[in-house]
């Protein structure tokens, strides 16, 4: 151990053990290098060692103790003069005197008395400057000069104010901001505002000039403090709506919030001007939502309270960032109860409450109403159906997303309803999956985090669906061995569940139990934005520049479409799927096409012969003659009685529908589809009359098909489509008419040539552009009119069979709906009827189309007369006269509309529409330009 050593004296021992008690020899013998600077004896300095002009103030917190003041010291002593001092005192283990020199004895001085200055009140740590303004002076001062009737600045004395305590009256100040009563401030109910106790008062250090300029400011935050308090009480006491009951939680976490920050920083103020600046944005907050409430008092349902409240955020996009950020909170707390129906009416959560059916009137955006729809026998049914509500819809969701959004939901009720086991109809089954929630996203993040949920429950669900198809088909398997592979090894079953089932079923039971109660978040988050904006000044100039973000107008569909989109693409998948496979859709298609629009060759012949065929055996009743059942017709051009009874008409098409179908389809003794029947059609009186005539072209437009779809089948076809078959029908059996009677003319002007030599060439002409016009009418009708839009209706059902098979995670696929092919199902028969002249817009057209058949039909009954007579010679030659007139007309009509409809779709991907084949019609009917020719 080392020890201090002077110039006499030798090193010390190393080993030796030291003496503690013994005295320092610097004590003893000061060394001369170090006699002042250990020196401690106070006569012994020599003076600072700056001199006065460069010391600072002996004041303040470095201020030395009275016992170390130099400048406390008798003079006596002169500055040569050498004390000397007694060693031996100081190695006494007891100083003389209790009192430490070093201790601060704040009592034993008064602390000097320090200007307040503007600067010092915002930093304290500012350097002193001289006072320039009387209020540094102090309160006192500035008291005393408001008390002087002569001061210069013209105040008023302030003698009759009472003057209170500043604390005091800053509380109450604060308690009235905050929507309370105090000592100094009350609220009248009767004016609906704060009133003060004391008419005149003042605080020390405030003229009432001043105080009278801060008290509005606090009145007014009061004011909004309890209007929004008193909204809140009315809506939890009323029946109100739960978006506005949403809207009422948000605003009372706001104001509980404003209480909390606004009470404590308010307490810990010092000056009446720091409590101005907290409520100040404050009250811009509260006003703003005071606001807010009285434009959503306007709103009369629960779809214009959310459009408001998403305009008000939109707006709030470029204001304060208090107001941008809680108005997004508040919009997404708001838009809770209606994501949460979304979410049930769309198969992502349960439904809670009653579920909704047909039976009831609707809930929300979706409406119950009765559809009014004729049926067979011509009878009114009102049948109840879902119909989307637009008024009951946010103005904020697209068209396109709502209709996806109804149209889900209608697919779900349609899985619960006609396959309640099917995984997708079943929100238990999806329990495994994480399955996505509907929420507002304001940054490209949250829109990226939504994005990747929605794949990934999309392939949780498909992955789910494989599985199910793949056990279905193993049980099915097993079903079909179960009577050969039949043991009974006395295994433990409890309805129909064996043991290991029993046990994944507990298992995962135990499971779902112990997962994590979902907490929502967003009440929390509205209060952290609060605390943090709303008297962070700082961190709002950081905010102002807010980070790049998509645009309001797109927030909707990227927000919801994601998860909507992928829940429609997975259930709408499912619903074609067996729409195809257990509902047989195809086959109730083809049923169509071969019996309503004549595509079943078997079928058309033999409906031919039964109605016109005069080679087939009466149906009708004579005297004499019993009628044998086989091979029967109408033979509606060789009888004198008109219309047909009722067991003529079973007799005569007895069988030809499933003969025919049964030939087509190969099914035997299944019935036909749909029930598919011959029906009369319901007339008017002025129709009624024109039947009675069997020569007219109207005879036969009593009969009609009866089919009625299945109601799995019914969005696909509707009761539209019914009626544009029946129009098509009616019209092709028209058609079906006119070529048996062209192909007839030519035996019956074989047959009365004799009779008809001088008129042979008119009849022969007639006869031959008669059979002309006729036949390829009709095999436009068939073959461009019918058969081509069909073919691309059925290439389009095999392109939409062939994607349900692919694995469903292409996200740019289309959705394709049951509603969709329903839509596609009658743009096919628009197709058709547009071709076959159908429309309202082509009507003129048509008639003079029938026009044409008429004087067909005249001619032809004119040709089966046996006395003819000059006057029936001349009436021939008008008839082809007035033929060949309207049928110059109808071509010059056709070839202007196939021109017009030629440049209109110049550049189109098809090129082809139902108009511009009216100029193959042209050119099958005059491809030499001999109705044109004069």
């Amino acid at each position: 151990m080392a020890s201090f050593a002077t110039e006499d004296e030798s090193v010390a021992d190393l080993f030796a053990q030291p003496d503690f008690w013994k005295s320092s020899m610097l004590l003893d013998s000061p060394a001369p290098l170090a006699e002042d600077f250990f020196d401690l004896s106070d006569t012994s300095r020599k003076g600072p060692i700056v001199s006065d002009t460069l010391s600072l103030p002996d004041t303040g917190y470095f201020r030395l103790p009275p016992d170390l003041n130099t400048e406390s010291r008798p003079e006596g002593t002169a500055d040569g003069e050498v004390v000397n001092i007694d060693h031996k005192s100081l190695r006494s283990p007891r100083p003389e005197s209790d009192v430490d020199p070093w201790i601060f004895h704040q009592d034993a001085f008064p602390e000097a008395v320090n200007f307040k200055t503007w600067d010092s009140f915002d930093v304290p740590e500012a350097p002193l400057n001289p006072q320039i303004f009387i209020t540094e002076a102090g309160t006192d001062a500035y008291d005393s000069y408001l008390a002087s009737e002569s001061n210069p600045c013209g105040i008023q004395p302030h003698t009759p104010h009472e003057t209170l305590d500043p604390n005091a009256y800053s509380a109450c100040m604060l308690a009235m901001a905050l929507g309370r009563d105090s000592v100094l401030f009350s609220w009248n109910s009767e004016k609906k505002t704060f009133q003060s106790s004391l008419p005149l008062s003042k605080a020390p250090g405030y003229s009432a000039e001043s105080l009278s300029a801060m008290l509005p400011l606090c009145t007014l935050c009061g004011q909004a403090y309890r209007r929004l308090r008193s909204f809140i009480d009315k809506t939890y006491s009323s029946s109100a709506s739960p978006p506005r009951v949403a809207l009422a939680n948000a605003l009372d976490s706001l104001l509980l919030v404003v209480q909390d920050e606004l009470g404590r920083r308010g307490l810990m103020t010092i000056s009446i001007l720091q409590l101005q600046a907290l409520v100040r944005p404050t009250y811009r907050l509260l006003s703003y939502y005071y606001r807010l409430v009285i434009k959503i008092k306007r709103s009369t349902n629960d779809a214009d309270l959310l459009s408001l409240i998403y305009n008000e955020a939109q707006s709030a996009e470029m204001s304060e960032p208090v107001l941008r950020d809680t108005m997004g909170q508040i919009l997404r707390i708001v838009s809770t109860p209606w994501a949460e129906f979304v979410e049930e009416w769309i198969g992502l959560k349960p439904e809670e409450g009653t579920r909704i059916d047909k039976s009831g009137s609707g809930k929300g955006f979706v409406r119950v109403e009765n559809h009014m729809w004729i049926d067979d026998q011509g009878f009114e049914l009102e049948e109840p159906d879902y119909v989307l509500d637009s008024d009951n819809m946010p103005g904020f969701v697209p068209d396109d997303v709502a209709q996806v959004i109804f149209e889900t939901g209608k697919n779900i009720r349609f899985l619960q309803e006609s396959h309640h086991q099917h995984p997708m109809a079943s929100i238990n089954a999806k329990n495994s999956t994480t399955v996505p929630r509907l929420e507002w996203q304001y940054d490209w993040e949250s829109i990226m985090r939504v994005e990747e949920k929605a794949l990934e429950y999309q392939r949780a669900v498909l992955d789910l669906l494989q599985k199910t198809r793949d056990a279905s088909e193993s049980n099915a398997h097993l079903r079909a061995h179960s009577f050969v592979d039949q043991d009974d090894d006395g295994q433990l079953q409890v309805f129909g569940k064996n043991e290991q089932a029993i046990q994944q079923r507990l298992l995962a039971s135990i499971a779902n139990l112990e997962r994590p109660i979902e907490t929502r978040e967003t009440w929390n988050r509205l209060s952290d934005v609060l605390r943090q904006n709303l008297f962070d000044h700082q961190h709002q100039g950081e905010s102002t520049v807010a980070d790049f973000s998509p645009h309001w107008s797109l927030l909707p569909l990227l927000s919801f479409g994601p998860i909507v989109f992928t829940q429609a693409r997975l259930v709408n998948g499912e619903c074609l799927r067996l729409l195809f496979s257990e509902h047989g859709l195809r086959e109730h298609l083809a049923v169509q096409r071969a019996f309503q629009l004549l595509g079943n060759g078997m079928f058309s012949s033999r409906l031919r012969n039964a109605l016109f065929n005069p080679d087939m055996e009466t149906t009708e009743r004579r005297t004499g003659m019993s009628r044998s059942g086989v091979t029967m017709g109408l033979r509606l051009s060789s009888r004198e009685n008109w219309p047909p009874a009722s067991s003529e008409l079973r007799l005569a098409l007895m069988g030809m529908l499933a003969e025919s179908y049964q030939q087509e389809s190969g099914a035997a003794g299944n019935g036909l589809p749909g029930d598919l029947s011959f029906a009369i059609r319901d007339l008017s009186t002025e129709e009624m009359e024109r039947c009675m005539d069997q020569g007219s072209l109207e005879a036969l437009d009593f009969l009609r098909m009866s089919y009625k779809p299945p109601q799995a089948l019914a969005p696909v076809i509707t009761k539209a489509s019914l009626i544009k078959y029946d129009r098509v029908f009616k019209l092709m059996l028209r058609v079906l008419r006119m070529l048996f009677v062209v192909d007839q003319l030519f035996r019956d002007i074989v047959l009365q040539a004799s009779h008809w030599a001088n008129l042979l060439d008119v009849c022969v002409r007639f006869r031959v552009e008669a059979h002309h016009f006729v036949t390829n009418i009709g095999r436009y009708f068939f073959d461009m009119g019918i058969d081509q839009p069909w073919r691309r209706f059925q290439a389009w059902l095999d392109k939409i069979e062939k994607g349900l098979q692919d694995s469903g995670l292409d996200q740019s696929a289309a959705i394709v709906s049951p509603k969709r092919l329903g839509e596609e199902h009658e743009q096919t028969l628009d197709n058709i009827a547009q071709a076959l002249l159908l429309r309202k817009k082509q009507q003129p057209v048509l008639k003079l189309l029938e026009e044409i058949f008429t004087q067909i039909l005249r001619f032809a009954k004119q040709v089966r007369s046996h006395a003819p007579s000059d006057h029936d010679s001349e009436e021939i030659k008008n008839m082809y006269k007035a033929f060949r007139e309207k049928v110059e007309i109808f071509i010059t009509v056709c070839r202007g509309m196939g021109e017009k409809a030629g440049s209109r779709n110049y550049g189109e991907a098809d090129g082809r529409s139902p108009e511009s084949a009216l100029a193959m019609l042209v050119l099958m009917l005059d491809m030499s330009n001999y109705y044109t020719k004069r």
